[in-house]
């Protein structure tokens, strides 16, 4: 490419005075000898050592040389479309006029600096022509007019350096070597060489120092605020670099989580005025970015969807939002649907109810490409319309306890129902006590979800066990069910039990627990969920109330107690045996749980009061050690300090950066500190009992002296202004702890920065993160840290880092060599024992390289993994505190020597086609070799088809175990696989319902129930071969169950159909309860029953049994005797309400004690005329007697009904109990007759024992001889009430009289 001819094009564009001082730089790079006349920026001119008149001549001769210039540099152009007029006037204007005025210097009246001045360029702003580059050095130029420069203004800022200083500071800054000329107009040309990114900054370094800022108001929709300011503000410090200006972009009136308004449309783009302050090339480069950003948010939209009813989101969603996934992927649109009712109550459980309700009425947002926005919004509206049509509702009610089971995890049963019905399903929320269930969809669909609905609930057995309840004699019942609850839930008791039977126990949570502690119990067995159910309540019934203690401990003394790790608790449980159980540390309690937990086998032989003796001595010294070891810390102590509320907020700081620099964090903490103003970061809500000034420090009386002097110090500095201001300091650390402090990927030195909230910066060169490769660096070699963040917290980062320091100080690295075939025994099940000695002595411990796998930490600093990079396989390498790596070096060498006199290895091989079968699946089969022979084996990875197998433990164990392992291959090679053909139909009868029948004839053949899918194979839908069955398994046994399958299916085809005839209104009897009868005989006789269908056949179709023969004809026979037997009965219509008796109550007695079922052929039952007067009304009383004033009688006469003629009465059963039944009817309708009139005693409510007598012999007796019915009231009334014969009444009141007159009765 012809660059000459480039830069020919490029120069003819530029202004004249651009051109001559370009021409000057090509001449002094060419280095012509005859062209001395450009004039660089010396140290002399910048000095100001001209004076004013040397520079206008230097200036003049400058322009007279520019002269011979101008014509060599034009010569090589090969052709030229706009020369440059030498002789122009305007381009070179005349030096001789007197009298036009000189134009003032753009460097200031104080600096005389040797500067060329160019020819005049029109005002305006700084103008760049062009750049030209020579190999990698850049020429490029800046104009400065006259009006744009600082310099010229009447009003300089603060702290203005002249052009020349700052120049000169440019230079030195950049590396570039700057020439300036400056025209008559005053416009000054800067010409600037060096590498182009340098030239770049130069020219920004200029227009920021010399040329005049501009304050630009632009105007953008709010809509695009949150995309120019960016993420953290990072596209708005981006662009200001760029441009090298200031933009103050006002703040948003509202968060950026909140997109649109609540309109049902966009929301309105109100404009935002954005100010630019800088140079005018900067504020052009500023805006161009802002309005590229703006044109691209502008052309998408937003909007929302209010005027839809929540309950229908499901509906338009579809199951797993699959609907509004295919249309947001056909218009290429952003849809958010929120969740509603359950799903959002679901979420509320692992969060809380006011933001699940917040989710639930939260509108429909679309975003995305304005026209498809508007036809997604359109199309979800015209569902929603349709579905409104269509839909509708059915509500009923299910226990409180399975609401969830309808849910199911996740919401999958809701998402279920919803896919295979299209209805959705609505609960109450579990904190409301309503039991309602609503099923919303179309019309027709309403029953089946309905039922689907049902089916989910019922899908699981609960049973629920109150704790209140197990132990009745309990003082207080409620507290001793707390206490049982706390015990179960402590550790992994229950889960223990969810495991041995299968089930999920479901404790209460929060508040609940403190109300009404109870557990739930939740299985598909009901077998399962009653003994899971039965081994909690006999659990719990074990702890009796003196089981329980207690100690009243202050709360910020459980950390101390509790210790590292667990180890005062674990020390003093084992030591007392009793559990030590804490509170949470948020429950702010000071009552510590005490159960005794001694073996029974130390209470057998003692009676009851020497067990209570000696469990209370067992709780007393737990609490004495407890309340003692309280005491011990007698160095803790609380103060009360007064801080105004708003200053909380710094003392706290950032994510409690602050106080976390305050008070130290992690377990060496020992102070707590609480707020009585609502914490800042919102973790809990205000201290109702603290003033909300005051903050409560409690711990060692040092540590609280030390952090309320802290609070007080950051208190005094929130008071200025500056506190927030960034606080650096600096310290030396020695290069090579550089990596340890800065941690694997950074870990390290981000935790520091998140903790306390500051930045930390290392010196570049020297310093390298964990992990990555470097040479090795001087000792001598010391690096700068600078940390940078509020005082407080930079102060705490400083002291970290420097007592890391010492602590790496004190680190060594030494190597154990131990035979490799050791290592994983060291090492541990997932590094059990390695992670144990590495907590116990601080240190790290890392096998070679191939064990990787089994380390215990893949965070290995560069230290460490050097030395184990040049170590054998057999080294392990062990680094740390110099006491702490020599303990745990002697401890691995103790386990090593445990390893040789216990540890033997024998290694054989077998075919690696028998490796899955041993292995078993998901490891079972060889986990349970290891466990029964207490082995431990490991395989080898197959070679040319054959496993190396190592078996390692005592020799008795490793010969078990490979016995073991030899047997599994002889019955691997015994196996056999085999093809039965049968036809298709008869496949589910031999499966059986949910595999029982196939299940059956592999454990009859000697096989395994759970290998029963896996032995025998019936051919799936998709398989081209449908007749065919595949049996595979050991000899013997697959010749079993194929035997029983030929059998089977011979019986099968040996099958009839039987035709019974049975009377319609019998088959319910024969069917019985939810099909209980019928599912009976079917599976006594091993046949199939089908009745006709209600209401699609005659009355007179029959019942079919299908089976064997002689199967069939058994079950016929059983089904003929079983229909009932029917006499019919008349009855006196008019005596047929007494014989009914009250509400159907003889119907009630012959179905239950005489199992009799009565109809009346379909003919009406007559009623009782209703009564003409009230109880002492004079149109229904016959007779009133008075016997005293203690006794009244009064006589009615019995109203039946008024009707003539029987009603038939037809008595279904067994024939015995038919005839059993005729009788009692008889004797209620003859008792009908006799009873004629009802008397009405008044005896008063003491009496009435009298006259019932010792187990009723007295009433007896007085019935019987009164022949009458005498009903005594059992609590309230005192009206004894007496049917029969109006004579027999009267009887019957002066036998009553007589019994309750005698003297030591009244007495």
């Amino acid at each position: 490419m012809d660059t000459s001819f480039d830069n020919q094009q490029a120069t003819q564009e530029l202004t004249p005075s651009a051109k001559l001082a370009l021409m000057h730089a090509q001449a002094a790079q060419d280095q012509d000898s005859k062209i001395e006349s450009v004039t660089t920026l010396s140290s002399s001119a910048l000095s100001g050592d001209l004076s004013v008149g040397e520079a206008s001549e230097a200036q003049e001769a400058e322009e007279e040389k520019e002269e011979e210039v101008a014509e060599p540099v034009r010569e090589p152009a090969p052709k030229k479309k706009a020369g440059l007029d030498l002789n122009s006037e305007s381009a070179f204007p005349s030096l001789s006029s007197s009298s036009r005025p000189a134009a003032v210097s753009g460097w200031g009246a104080g600096s005389a600096a040797r500067l060329k001045q160019a020819s005049p360029t029109p005002s305006g702003s700084p103008h760049t022509p062009a750049t030209k580059k020579v190999r990698n050095v850049v020429t490029d130029t800046l104009e400065l007019a006259r009006e744009d420069q600082i310099a010229n203004q009447p009003n300089k800022p603060l702290g203005f350096k002249s052009a020349a200083e700052s120049i000169k500071q440019v230079m030195s800054k950049t590396s570039t070597t700057i020439n300036a000329s400056t025209s008559r107009a005053g416009t000054i040309t800067y010409l600037i060489q060096g590498k182009e990114a340098d030239v770049a900054k130069a020219k920004r370094e200029i227009l920021a120092n010399l040329a005049v800022k501009l304050n630009v108001q632009l105007e953008v929709p709010s809509s695009t605020q949150r995309f120019i300011i960016g993420a953290k503000g990072a596209t708005l410090k981006q662009i200001q670099n760029i441009s090298g200006t200031r933009i103050n972009v006002p703040k948003r009136e509202k968060a950026d989580s909140e997109p649109v308004d609540n309109d049902d449309e966009e929301a309105e783009d109100v404009p935002v005025s954005i100010s630019i302050v800088g140079d005018a090339e900067g504020v052009k480069i500023a805006k161009a970015e802002i309005m590229k950003i703006v044109g691209e948010k502008t052309a998408t939209q937003t909007v929302k969807l209010n005027n839809i009813d929540s309950h229908y989101y499901p509906l338009i969603a579809g199951a797993d939002n699959k609907k509004v996934k295919a249309l947001a992927d056909e218009l290429d649109v952003k849809i958010r649907i929120p969740t509603f009712s359950v799903i959002a109550l679901v979420e509320a459980d692992n969060d809380n109810e006011e933001q699940a309700t917040n989710k639930a009425e939260t509108s429909i947002v679309i975003s995305g490409d304005r026209e498809k926005v508007q036809q997604a919004k359109q199309t979800i509206e015209k569902t929603y319309a349709d579905l409104e049509r269509v839909c509708g509702t059915v509500k009923f009610e299910v226990n409180k306890r399975q609401h969830r089971f309808i849910i199911g995890k996740n919401a999958v049963n809701l998402m279920d129902i919803l896919e295979q019905t299209g209805c959705t399903v609505e609960l109450p929320s579990s904190t409301d006590a309503s039991e309602e269930v609503i099923i919303r969809g179309p019309k027709n669909k309403l029953p089946s979800a309905m039922a689907l609905a049902f089916e989910k609930a019922n899908s699981v057995q609960v049973q629920v066990l109150d704790l209140t309840r197990v132990n009745k004699s309990a003082a207080d019942q409620q507290k001793h069910g707390q206490n049982l609850l706390r015990y179960l839930t402590y550790g992994s008791k229950l889960k223990q039990l969810e495991a041995e039977h299968g089930v999920q126990i479901m404790t209460p949570r929060g508040s609940i627990a403190e109300q009404k502690p109870v557990l739930e119990f939740v299985g598909k067995e009901e077998s399962a969920v009653e003994q899971s159910v039965q081994a909690v309540d006999e659990l719990a019934r074990s702890l009796q109330v003196n089981y329980f203690g207690y100690a009243d401990i202050e709360p910020h003394f459980h950390r101390h107690i509790i210790g590292r790790k667990g180890q005062n608790i674990q020390r003093l449980s084992e030591a007392h045996a009793v559990s030590i159980i804490t509170p949470d540390e948020k429950e702010e309690s000071s009552e510590i749980l005490l159960v005794f937990e001694g073996k029974a086998s130390e209470l057998e032989g003692l009676d009851q009061k020497a067990k209570d003796a000696k469990i209370k001595e067992a709780l007393d010294a737990a609490s004495a050690e407890l309340t003692k070891m309280a005491a011990d810390i007698s160095d803790f102590t609380s103060k009360t300090i007064k801080v105004p509320a708003k200053f909380h907020g710094a003392i706290i700081g950032p994510k409690r950066t602050t106080l976390n620099a305050i008070i130290g964090n992690g377990a060496d903490n020992q102070v707590f500190v609480k707020f009585g103003s609502a914490a800042p970061s919102g973790d809990k809500p205000r201290n109702a009992d603290l003033a909300e000034d005051a903050i409560v420090i409690r711990g060692p009386t040092e540590e609280v002296n030390r952090v309320v002097q802290e609070i007080n110090r950051v208190h005094e500095e929130a008071k200025h202004e500056d506190f927030l201001n960034s606080y650096v300091t600096e310290c030396v650390i020695p290069a090579e702890y550089s990596a340890h402090v800065i941690g694997k990927a950074g870990a390290n030195i981000n935790k520091l920065k998140d903790d306390l909230g500051v930045k930390i910066d290392i010196e570049d060169g020297k310093a390298k993160s964990e992990g990555t490769p470097a040479k090795a660096t001087p000792k001598t070699d010391k690096v700068k840290v600078t940390i940078k963040g509020i005082k407080t917290n930079v102060e705490a980062a400083k002291d970290r880092i420097m007592a890391l320091i010492e602590s790496l100080a004190d680190r060594t690295v030494t190597s154990l060599s131990i035979p490799r075939q050791y290592h994983k025994s060291l090492i541990g099940t997932s590094g059990r024992y390695v992670k144990k000695l590495e907590d116990k002595y601080s240190v790290r411990i890392q096998f070679p390289r191939s064990d990787a796998s089994a380390d215990a930490s893949d965070d290995n600093s560069s230290e460490v993994s050097s030395v184990a990079e040049k170590s054998s396989t057999d080294e392990i390498t062990l680094s740390g505190g110099k006491k702490g790596v020599a303990a745990a070096k002697a401890e691995l060498l103790e386990l090593y020597e445990y390893e040789v006199e216990n540890n033997n290895v024998v290694t054989f091989t077998f075919d690696a086609k028998h490796l899955p079968h041993i292995v078993g699946r998901n490891g079972a089969k060889v986990k349970e070799i290891k466990d029964e022979t207490q082995a431990r084996i490991d395989f080898n990875k197959p070679v040319d088809g054959v496993v190396t197998t190592s078996l390692q433990g005592t020799k008795q164990s490793i010969a078990n175990a490979k016995k073991a392992i030899l047997e599994a291959i002889e019955e691997l090679d015994s196996q056999v696989t085999e093809t039965i053909k049968v036809n298709a139909e008869h496949h589910k009868r031999l499966i059986g319902a949910g595999g029982r029948n196939i299940r059956n004839i592999v454990v009859e053949a000697g096989g395994s129930e759970d290998r029963a899918a896996s032995m025998v194979r019936f051919p799936r839908s998709d398989d081209s071969v449908q007749d065919e069955i595949v049996l595979k398994g050991d000899k013997e046994i697959v010749a079993k169950i194929r035997a029983k399958l030929e059998q089977l299916v011979a019986d099968e085809e040996a099958l009839v159909t039987v035709n019974v005839d049975i009377p319609r209104d019998e088959h319910a009897n024969l069917i019985g309860r939810g099909g209980s009868n019928l599912k009976a005989l079917q599976k006594k006789y091993n046949v199939r029953i089908d009745f006709p269908k209600a209401g699609n056949a005659s009355s007179k179709e029959p019942v079919t049994i299908a089976g064997l023969p002689e199967d069939c004809e058994k079950c016929k026979a059983d089904m003929l005797s079983k229909v009932r037997a029917t006499h019919e009965m008349l009855i006196p219509r008019k005596h047929h309400v007494a014989v009914s008796g009250s509400n159907g109550a003889t119907y009630r007695k012959l179905r239950n004690e005489f199992n009799i079922v009565v109809d009346h052929k379909g003919e009406t039952e007559p009623k009782a005329n209703k009564k003409t007067g009230a109880l002492n009304g004079s149109a229904a009383r016959i007779d009133t007697t008075e016997g005293s004033d203690d006794f009244n009688l009064e006589i009615i006469e019995n109203e039946g009904s008024s009707e003539e003629g029987d009603i038939t009465w037809v008595l279904k059963g067994d024939q015995k109990n038919i005839e059993r039944a005729q009788k009692y009817i008889k004797s209620l309708l003859k008792d009908a007759h006799n009873q004629t009139h009802t008397g009405y005693l008044t005896v008063p409510q003491s009496m009435h024992r009298y006259i019932v007598g010792r187990q009723g012999s007295t009433i007896s007796r007085i019935r019987g001889e009164s022949d009458t019915n005498i009903l005594v009231p059992n609590k309230d009334g005192d009206v004894v009430v007496i049917t029969g014969t109006r004579a027999g009444i009267a009887m019957a009141r002066d036998l009553i009289l007589e019994v309750v007159d005698k003297p030591k009765n009244r007495d």
